[in-house]
């Protein structure tokens, strides 16, 4: 499968190093999951995975969205994503950064198990420091 959307979404936070983790993810639907008030998720430990990561998700098309592979209907209260990646001993040398170039409404990330922040807004754009919660090799 060739990746989607290869290009440095954001021009301004451009680096020499940099790769696009657009293409498949894991991905799964939550219906039951309880949703603390106005929508915020918790932001303490990882709260826990679903039981499987059912389906895979075209990353950056969303999950209603034909391109997706989804094309998801219906109202799901949380939805899941999960990516594995590698990375090099150079590549964890200095900052390392996570960005989705647009989330609606609610996202928490963890990375490796831990929390690495929250967002909050309608599909704006998340951009967290990873460097304390990756490693060469897998993650």
């Amino acid at each position: 499968m060739e990746t989607p959307r290869t290009e440095i979404p954001d021009p301004s936070h451009h680096r020499a190093a940099w790769r696009s983790l657009n293409g498949p993810w894991e991905f799964a639907t939550d219906d039951h999951e309880p949703i603390r008030p106005h929508g915020e998720r918790a932001t303490g430990p990882h709260p826990g995975l679903p039981a499987q990561f059912h389906q895979t998700i075209t990353v950056p098309f969303c999950p209603q969205s034909e391109r997706s592979g989804i094309g998801l209907s219906g109202d799901h209260p949380v939805l899941w994503y999960r990516k594995r990646f590698s990375l090099s001993d150079s590549e964890t040398r200095g900052r390392v950064f996570l960005t989705f170039g647009a989330v609606d409404f609610v996202g928490t990330l963890w990375v490796n198990g831990t929390y690495a922040g929250a967002h909050r807004g309608g599909y704006t754009p998340i951009r967290t420091e990873i460097s304390a919660m990756v490693s060469p090799g897998d993650n």
